[in-house]
């Protein structure tokens, strides 16, 4: 049986994408850990970035928004939205490998959306704006770190996700196992340029 493998460009989104909410987590929650009353930031601070944290925020920030834009172009231009959308129709009970689709979906279609938040509240924490009558800033820090904290679970969830999917395909727990991880493997393993299209690289490399 044939390996999963993945488009090579989706793949190098996939890890740019990776790589800069791993960098935006560790310095972001660094600079929530100086708070006096942080409490899980302040927990998690010997794991997390130190230096020019702000700067490495700010940069990882931007870099994260300007490949998720990238990404949403590679989806229009492959016509390939179907790796966003929810499966129609009823499910049956043995069809575990839908139920996880579903299950992956709505995370997936939700994560533009806390980003375009998660910018909009990082901008004004960092401009510091603040017109008569705005939410202050100490609410809108608050936000952007529930915000973050939703980003790290919804990773969490994704990795899950897409393991639960793969392992539905083997048979025992050994079997399970396997294919559980050979799913996750496949965004290590581009595909070679010419042998498919980018729409069938990017509905498998997204269940």
């Amino acid at each position: 049986m044939k390996r999963p493998d993945t488009d090579a460009l989706l793949i190098l989104l996939h890890w740019a994408v990776a790589g800069a909410v791993l960098v935006g987590v560790l310095t972001g929650f660094r600079i929530a850990a100086d708070d006096p009353n942080a409490f899980l930031s302040a927990w998690i601070r010997p794991l997390t970035l130190s230096g020019g944290i702000h700067s490495l925020h700010v940069l990882s920030s931007v870099a994260l928004v300007a490949v998720a834009a990238g990404y949403l172009a590679y989806l229009v231009r492959a016509r390939a939205f179907g790796a966003l959308r929810m499966p129609r129709g009823p499910v049956r009970r043995a069809s575990r490998r839908v139920v996880w689709k579903r299950r992956d979906v709505r995370p997936s279609q939700i994560l533009f959306l806390r980003l375009g938040a998660m910018a909009a509240t990082g901008l004004l924490l960092y401009t510091g704006w603040q017109p008569v009558g705005a939410v202050p800033l100490a609410w809108r820090a608050q936000v952007h770190c529930w915000l973050a904290w939703a980003l790290v679970a919804a990773v969490a969830f994704h990795v899950l996700a897409q393991y639960q999917f793969g392992a539905t395909a083997g048979r025992g727990a050994g079997g399970r196992l396997r294919h559980g991880a050979d799913w996750l493997l496949k965004m290590l393993r581009p595909r070679p340029a010419g042998a498919g299209r980018a729409r069938r690289a990017t509905l498998q490399a997204h269940p």
